[in-house]
């Protein structure tokens, strides 16, 4: 089964059209929450992803995090069992078919499930070795704020010269900003006597606060 977002609200819709109660209007505000939730703290885990890469405190990111998600939903599948039945149908022979009966509860399906997610993930390359470019950082957004100075040192000076306004767009700390910026300007190729025009201040913009402090 595979739903895109529009799909989902066309069955929503439909379901309106023909009467909803305000209990299931409830149930349905319930769950778009719950998987908003879901969604921010999977996604924490799997980018390394802080409270600052959602513009939000340290503590209502805890909050978020701590938050129980789809309750109703796990206790019920964690019982509920199920008869799968599999029909295979011999032909032109007179063989009546076979009929392969096998029951198994959502649970144990859902277990068999993530096994072949975590080993799907597992094939996923590690961070360390993506070779990073210009990009690699467009497509990451924000979330590129997690490079360190020694990831940008590895990068091609082509590439950081091109996404320079892309790591000034960046929401760092202070401490993150004082990090990459070192090696930012070492494959800028500057020299001492060299001066930031008004236009590549306008590109710098978050690592202005670094610039000025070491430079």
């Amino acid at each position: 089964l595979s739903l895109t977002q529009a799909d989902v609200l066309k069955i929503i819709e439909a379901a309106k059209a023909e009467g909803m109660t305000s209990e299931q209007e409830e149930g349905i505000r319930h769950i778009a929450a719950d998987a908003q939730v879901r969604l921010v703290v999977e996604l924490s885990n799997l980018l390394k992803l802080e409270a600052a890469d959602f513009d939000i405190t340290e503590d209502q990111f805890n909050d978020l995090k701590a938050i129980q998600t789809f309750q109703d939903t796990e206790a019920y599948i964690s019982t509920a069992v199920y008869d799968f039945s599999t029909v295979t149908e011999v032909t032109g022979t007179g063989v009546t078919g076979e009929v392969e009966e096998t029951t198994a509860s959502i649970a144990e399906i859902l277990e068999a499930e993530e096994v072949l997610v975590h080993s799907i993930v597992e094939e996923i390359p590690k961070f360390a070795d993506i070779e990073l470019t210009c990009d690699v950082v467009k497509t990451c957004g924000q979330a590129a704020v997690v490079l360190t100075g020694a990831d940008i040192a590895k990068m091609p000076s082509q590439d950081v010269k091109d996404c320079l306004e892309d790591f000034g767009m960046l929401n760092y700390t202070p401490e993150q900003v004082d990090d990459v910026w070192p090696a930012i300007k070492e494959k800028l190729e500057r020299t001492a006597a060299d001066k930031f025009s008004e236009g590549d201040v306008v590109l710098l913009r978050n690592l202005l606060p670094a610039v000025a402090k070491q430079d």
